[in-house]
């Protein structure tokens, strides 16, 4: 494991972990998920998750931030379950940001990956308390408190060769008997089954919406994941830290 002295005592530099705080959106979570696996570190990660009020006036106080959402209509009060896993706990920054500083010296820097706008108040809180044992990436929104800024073209995602080529053999017998050429039309919308990654890795062509920033380009198709993993790689360095895969 790699380690530097600080003050006579040693310290681990190389990160072998990393959480997930997503919202429970399966287009938010995958941008995170996508780039711990470009990372190296799927299977090394913990999930957890902002749960925001849902089912009537809910719907009018989206808007609002989470934080404040809460406040005036509490979780418990809501009239409509959220749908979410109960086995994937809440995300509580003070309980994650005292787990990366009890841990930094046995197991190194905690990587903290979020995405969606509902789960900047508990990454920038982390972020504030236990500044020097964590690094933070937020995608898809900007937050002051992250460690590396940079652009893609298009969303981060977990679609790499892989995970399709998985996808492929668990969706052959349903997906191969079709006739050719398959078109799939997705309809965005919650699925036990999560036909996505077998329809990405068996279809010869998509009907898609214009709002959808994973699926549509006008560019040549890019690894805008594997570039944000550089990048991340890159600002760790910086840092001194890096990536620890054994």
């Amino acid at each position: 494991m790699a380690e530097m002295i600080q003050g006579g005592v040693h310290r681990a530099t190389g990160i072998r972990r990393a959480v997930v705080i997503g919202n429970g959106f399966a287009g938010a979570e995958n941008q995170s998920i996508g780039l711990v696996r470009a990372l190296g570190l799927w299977g090394r990660q913990s999930l957890y998750r902002v749960r925001r009020p849902r089912g009537g006036i809910n719907e009018w106080l989206h808007w609002l931030p989470l934080p404040l959402h809460k406040k005036v209509v509490p979780l418990h009060l809501s009239s409509e379950k959220l749908g979410l896993s109960s086995d994937i706990p809440e995300a509580d920054a003070k309980q994650i940001a005292e787990m990366a500083r009890r841990t930094f010296d046995k197991d190194g820097p905690l990587l903290v990956v979020a995405s969606g706008r509902d789960t900047i108040p508990v990454s920038s809180a982390i972020k504030q308390l236990a500044p020097e044992n964590v690094f933070l990436v937020q995608t898809s929104e900007p937050v002051n408190l992250r460690d590396v800024l940079f652009l893609t073209v298009g969303a981060l995602h977990q679609a790499d060769f892989a995970a399709l080529k998985s996808a492929a053999s668990v969706w052959h017998a349903e997906l191969t008997p079709l006739p050719k050429p398959l078109l799939v039309v997705n309809i965005g919308g919650p699925s036990s089954r999560n036909p996505h990654m077998g329809h990405l890795a068996c279809a010869d062509a998509f009907v898609i919406t214009a709002d959808s920033m994973s699926l549509r380009w006008s560019y040549t198709p890019m690894d805008d994941t594997a570039e944000a993993a550089r990048r991340v790689n890159k600002a760790l360095a910086e840092r001194g830290w890096s990536i620890q895969l054994t």
